[in-house]
């Protein structure tokens, strides 16, 4: 079991290409403290895809969105109802 306190470098190990990426964008964003997840010190994750109520980030973990986008989501991610309108809209410009 993992102690509390470990937390933060067992989830660490879990981001090691996002960990990179925000070290990246911490040194070449003009203001790293105003651009969204940015803020964080470190083991933020970057999601690549989500699909319904699932998303992965670029590490390849899986997370359930149990907040569903904080609400706007009622259909989930990538519906394909949704992906098609949208999908139309772009092709109509």
């Amino acid at each position: 079991m993992i102690k509390y306190q470990d937390l933060p470098q067992a989830f660490s190990a879990k981001l090691p290409k996002a960990n990179a990426l925000l070290q990246r964008a911490n040194q070449v964003l003009v203001s790293f403290v105003t651009t969204g997840p940015y803020r964080a010190p470190a083991n933020v994750t970057f999601v690549k895809r989500a699909q319904g109520s699932r998303v992965w980030d670029i590490d390849g973990n899986e997370y359930l969105d149990v907040t569903m986008g904080y609400g706007p989501l009622t259909l989930g991610h990538a519906h394909p109802i949704a992906v098609e309108a949208a999908q139309r809209a772009v092709e109509d410009g």
